[in-house]
């Protein structure tokens, strides 16, 4: 008996850390690989140009395909991802084999991964991933479909698409479960990370990355059966895609909620916003799911990545004068001001495109990202 574990969403799932020190393959994990073939899982896991639906080589066919296929395989110095590293934490932990279905395409939207395209079979995301699903859990023995991990929402932060990035998630989460015949089916998302632009607070695109964050992070809230895992604090490798240690914490992070989530064995789920109140000259940022107390790496104890804005002011760190994890309550950090907290004081936790996030747990599961939120 193996479980199977769908990779989805675009380039940070599909892995563009550099291959040097990438993760060990195990004989254990077997990759239904874009050939239609099982194989040993090793990275890298996607290889596009092999694959035999068009959407993940559209308009490049015959000697041309050939072509790039040879250039890809000389000249691709990344691909290390999070999935391999995620399927080998959930096998030493609950002692089972694991399968990956390796279906994410670099640059995608979610209009590019709607059910509505469905009918174009393989010329299509979505029909390409329902039809390798389907023959991976019919060609890979005795073998159960278990999850669907998703990191995408780059492509859709944008002032255009990120509106109904919201209403988008939620219908793709549901017309999966329906077509998989699943409606229970695990779905864990990671949270947008960085993206290394000069932009400023309160720029459209960065107001737009806000908004992808906050649907992110609200989906548990909304869709049963679902995480979202933070990546905001990872390193990375180029501009806008997290380098191979940074994927493989994210792998450990999500190999966390699925050990807890559906293998029902005690595991840290991580930091999520509780409340935001006010006290005496203070803020105090209340956390649930903290496994023994919330760290920060700054030899100062200070925390950073929380900003203020006042009504339609631009956000700022600086009314934020001290931040520190709470010595007497360790899910909780308290922001120290100077002006009154008044009522169109809205907080942030990693705004913008290129925030300075370090905040974790005692087990590296990163405090997830909000903003702008009430303080009460």
């Amino acid at each position: 008996m193996s479980d199977l574990w769908i990779l989805a969403g675009q380039s940070n799932m599909e892995g563009y850390g550099k291959m040097r020190d990438v993760e060990s393959p195990s004989p254990n994990i077997r990759s239904f690989a874009h050939g239609d073939c099982w194989k040993i899982a090793e990275e890298q896991l996607h290889w596009l140009p092999d694959a035999l639906d068009d959407v993940h080589h559209p308009g490049i066919v015959d000697e041309a395909l050939e072509k790039a296929r040879s250039k890809y395989r000389l000249e691709r110095k990344t691909g290390s991802g999070l999935g391999l590293t995620f399927a080998k934490a959930v096998s030493e932990r609950v002692g089972i084999d694991i399968d990956l279905l390796p279906v994410a395409q670099g640059g995608t939207t979610m209009s590019q991964w709607s059910s509505e395209l469905k009918h174009l079979g393989g010329r299509s995301l979505f029909g390409a991933m329902l039809r390798r699903t389907r023959l991976a859990l019919d060609s890979g023995g005795e073998i159960r479909l278990r999850g669907l991990l998703w990191y995408q929402g780059e492509s859709d932060a944008n002032p255009e698409f990120s509106p109904y990035y919201l209403d988008k998630m939620v219908k793709f989460i549901d017309d999966v479960r329906a077509e998989l015949s699943y409606p229970q089916l695990p779905f864990f998302l990671v949270q947008l990370g960085c993206w290394n632009n000069d932009m400023l607070g309160g720029d459209p695109f960065s107001i737009s990355w806000d908004t992808v964050r906050n649907a992110q992070r609200m989906i548990p809230d909304i869709v049963p059966h679902t995480a979202v895992v933070p990546a905001i604090d990872l390193e990375l490798e180029d501009g806008i895609h997290i380098g191979t240690e940074g994927l493989k914490r994210l792998g450990r992070r999500l190999a966390n909620v699925a050990v807890n989530r559906v293998y029902g064995r005690q595991a840290p789920t991580g930091p999520k916003l509780k409340s935001v109140t006010k006290g005496d000259g203070f803020i105090r940022v209340s956390y649930d799911g903290v496994s023994r107390m919330l760290i920060t790496p700054d030899p100062a104890g200070r925390v950073s990545g929380y900003s203020l804005s006042f009504g339609d002011n631009m956000p700022t760190t600086n009314p934020i004068y001290r931040s520190y994890v709470d010595p007497e309550n360790p899910s909780d950090v308290l922001l120290f001001v100077e002006q009154p907290i008044t009522s169109d004081l809205k907080l942030y936790y990693g705004e913008g495109v290129f925030p300075f996030c370090q905040l974790a747990d005692a087990s590296d599961m990163a405090a997830v990202a909000f903003g702008p939120v009430d303080i009460h």
